[in-house]
């Protein structure tokens, strides 16, 4: 799950309309750095999952951290100026499918929160539930 880092003072600053290109941007972003067969998808808000298909945890982290750092040195071009943002993200890799879907983007969403929690531009890893304080 990536998150754009202080989304609310883009449209603050340019507008909602300012802000949908930089959402649609991030969209095609995403999808031009990530591999046919893996999915990108706009989960809420400036929130976007990835799911990287025959990955494993640790070759997630590899993937979502090049991510992050393409996205802060890439520009942003809209009608009035050029934008550079930053992400955060969660992840979390899933070796059970009885699980529902509920509690893996549940168990990503708290990663990512732990990553907002960090300031923000970093990815964090969720830890099974067993490891949890």
């Amino acid at each position: 799950m990536l998150d754009l880092d202080h989304f609310k003072k883009v449209n603050d600053r340019f507008g909602h309309l300012g802000g949908d290109i930089v959402l649609q941007e991030f969209a095609r972003f995403l999808c031009r750095k990530t591999r046919t067969g893996d999915t990108v998808v706009r989960f809420g808000g400036e929130e976007f999952i990835v799911l990287l298909t025959k990955t494993t945890a640790r070759d997630a982290l590899r993937v979502i951290e090049r991510l992050r750092n393409d996205l802060s040195a890439h520009l942003i071009q809209t009608d009035e100026q050029q934008i550079s943002c930053t992400s955060s993200g969660g992840i979390v890799g899933i070796n059970d499918p009885s699980k529902p879907l509920e509690y893996w983007l549940e168990m990503a969403d708290q990663a990512l929160y732990a990553a907002k929690q960090q300031g923000g531009n970093c990815i964090t890893v969720a830890k099974p539930v067993d490891e949890r304080c």
